[in-house]
């Protein structure tokens, strides 16, 4: 049982370049390290095909910068996770 309650901060756009990034929606985002570089990492899946993109932070941990992504694949293959 939790005795802290949560704190919720307001929300923020995240930006891919200069433009918002936009996934469409029932996005589903999680912050990792994915590359091993010491900086969180953004993947984000996608509802709509069921795809999963890869944005690198060039930036910090602090103050994230992401410019374009990659979809992420296995054995040379896009990984695509389609919903039922």
């Amino acid at each position: 049982m939790f005795t802290i309650a949560p704190e919720f901060h307001d929300g923020v756009f995240l930006f891919d370049g200069s433009d918002t990034l936009d996934v469409g929606s029932y996005s589903a985002p999680f912050a990792y390290d994915w590359n091993g570089d010491g900086k969180k990492d953004l993947l984000v899946g996608q509802f709509h095909y069921g795809l999963i993109r890869f944005y690198s932070n060039v930036g910090t941990n602090d103050d994230p910068v992401f410019s374009g992504y990659e979809l992420l694949t296995a054995d040379d293959s896009i990984i695509s996770l389609p919903y039922t």
